[in-house]
């Protein structure tokens, strides 16, 4: 009885380090490193998302994320795409929140917040998807936007007018037409008094000869 009882001890305990080892193999495996597999990659889901395979790309895009790949940003985005075309509004809205919340300044930020509102008129929560149109023409249309965008036009249009160095001859001669041009441009935007008296006095030595 004793010699049984032994036996069925070891029988048991070989039992338990064979599950244990089984255990050990699964959490070591890595099934992008098995034979044949692709290792994932941002231009891997952007073929996947070309050839409209949203369910892999979904695959894809969180292994991307779960390593931390440097394309995570551009990642994150295409899997709530990728969820939306599936017809998983209410998941590709998490993911696209997930973006809006962790990287405010990130360049998806507002590609995800024009795919929730997209989302939401599919679900047909016009409200909602309005109120997200409505802050984005605000936001677009502020004066304050207006002088951001006439200060890039101002900054190029003050490039084309230095003349340069002697030393570098592979420079390109100053372009007083275009900067006259892009200093107009800027004076039919809504700009403050100040700015807009310093591009007048800007544009005075480019006016076009003959013009």
């Amino acid at each position: 009885m004793k010699t049984a009882t032994v036996a069925g001890g070891f029988v048991m305990m070989r039992r338990v380090g064979m599950l244990l080892g089984a255990c050990l193999l699964w959490l070591a495996w890595d099934p992008w490193s098995s034979a044949g597999a692709e290792v994932p990659t941002l231009g891997r889901l952007q073929a996947e998302m070309r050839a409209r395979q949203f369910p892999q790309a979904v695959v894809t895009a969180d292994a991307l994320i779960a390593v931390k790949d440097t394309a995570m940003g551009e990642a994150t985005y295409l899997k709530a795409l990728a969820l939306f075309h599936t017809g998983k509004f209410q998941e590709s809205m998490a993911v696209s929140d997930t973006i809006l919340a962790q990287n405010p300044k990130s360049d998806w930020q507002f590609k995800a917040l024009y795919l929730k509102a997209q989302a939401l008129v599919e679900q047909k929560q016009f409200k909602e998807a309005a109120a997200i149109y409505e802050a984005e023409a605000n936001r677009i249309l502020s004066p304050q936007r207006k002088q951001e965008l006439a200060g890039v036009i101002i900054q190029f249009a003050d490039k084309l007018t230095v003349t340069p160095a002697a030393n570098d001859p592979g420079a390109s001669p100053p372009d007083f037409n275009k900067a006259y041009g892009l200093y107009q441009k800027a004076l039919t935007m809504e700009i403050g008094r100040d700015l807009r008296d310093e591009v007048m006095f800007k544009k005075s030595p480019c006016y076009p000869a003959g013009g």
